[in-house]
């Protein structure tokens, strides 16, 4: 049964609590530092948490780009965390969802991501065969590099350009490739 969240716009100071889901839903990565830049320092963007019992227990960010060349708003999905007792019940699908919708109305013709193709099939996301990530990935991310499309947006292939947290190679390479 999917459990009751309320999902709403972070604020500032609830950076720290969001800070605390990431090490719980990936505890292999430190995530904190780019979720701290990306908030206090990128203005288009998107943060989204989910409340459960007026406590944190998942996080989203959709970062504002576009491809080199062309206008058109793309968003980046990530980082994004739901800890691991609230998993497998409707919240990472539910932070989707408001995401998805505020991301339509503010004109965005894609999100794009860099994830398990297993769980965002079911969101619509299928493998990106039109935009470049900012760096050259492995052969073997290929298939998590993974696009959604707004119906009805026009849309480009290209290089997709974002905000300077994004632009370090370290996020698009294995640390033993950088």
């Amino acid at each position: 049964m999917p459990l009751k969240v309320k999902i709403r716009q972070s604020s500032e100071d609830e950076l720290p609590a969001i800070l605390d889901i990431y090490p719980l839903a990936f505890p292999e990565e430190d995530l904190r530092p780019l979720v701290e830049e990306l908030l206090n320092t990128v203005k288009n963007r998107i943060s989204l948490v989910a409340l459960s019992a007026r406590k944190i227990i998942g996080h989203a960010i959709f970062t504002d780009g576009y491809v080199e060349g062309h206008n058109q708003i793309l968003s980046l999905l990530g980082p994004f965390a739901v800890v691991p007792n609230a998993q497998r019940q409707g919240v990472g699908s539910t932070l989707m969802l408001e995401g998805k919708a505020l991301l339509n109305r503010r004109g965005c013709s894609k999100i794009l991501l860099l994830g398990d193709p297993k769980y965002y099939v079911r969101h619509g996301f299928v493998q990106e065969e039109h935009i470049s990530a900012p760096y050259e990935m492995p052969q073997s991310w290929r298939y998590a590099w993974q696009g959604f499309e707004f119906p009805g947006k026009q849309q480009s292939a290209g290089k997709l350009i974002l905000p300077e947290p994004w632009m370090k190679p370290d996020y698009w390479m294995p640390m033993d490739e950088t």
